[in-house]
């Protein structure tokens, strides 16, 4: 994850990240997605001392594209995560349903990842600040 990824590109902010986002599905007898899971663990590193994380989300878009929030950890601004270092990790857990946005974006990263991406948010850049495209397993 980088700043640089971002859509516009985060200028003069040198943190970075390594993630690792899991998606387990349920699938209905035809195939499509009934319900799932998105497991998100973030590595950050190289923010400013007492950073405030105010959301970690899987959005809808490719690269260059800021798309909107379909899976959501419910970081947000009245519930940050705060680094004292600048570095750290955020571990996440949602359950996607159905009647939700998240399970279009579940059947849509089961077909093709790069049409999503993962953005980690602060108080100073509420757009983002760093950002990577989601990608096919390892």
């Amino acid at each position: 994850m980088q700043p640089s990824n971002e859509t516009p590109p985060i200028v003069g902010l040198t943190a970075a990240g390594t993630s690792a986002v899991s998606i387990y599905t349920l699938r209905n007898v035809d195939g499509t997605v009934a319900a799932g899971t998105a497991i998100f663990d973030i590595n950050f590193r190289g923010f400013p001392a007492a950073t405030a994380f105010t959301g970690l989300h899987i959005h809808d878009g490719p690269a260059g594209i800021a798309g909107p929030v379909t899976i959501n950890t419910g970081l947000s601004a009245g519930n940050t995560l705060v680094t004292d270092s600048g570095n750290g990790n955020a571990y996440k857990f949602v359950t996607v349903t159905p009647g939700t946005t998240g399970l279009a974006t579940l059947s849509s990263i089961v077909k093709d990842p790069s049409q999503q991406y993962v953005n980690l948010h602060t108080t100073v850049n509420p757009g983002g600040a760093i950002r990577s495209q989601l990608a096919g397993p390892l």
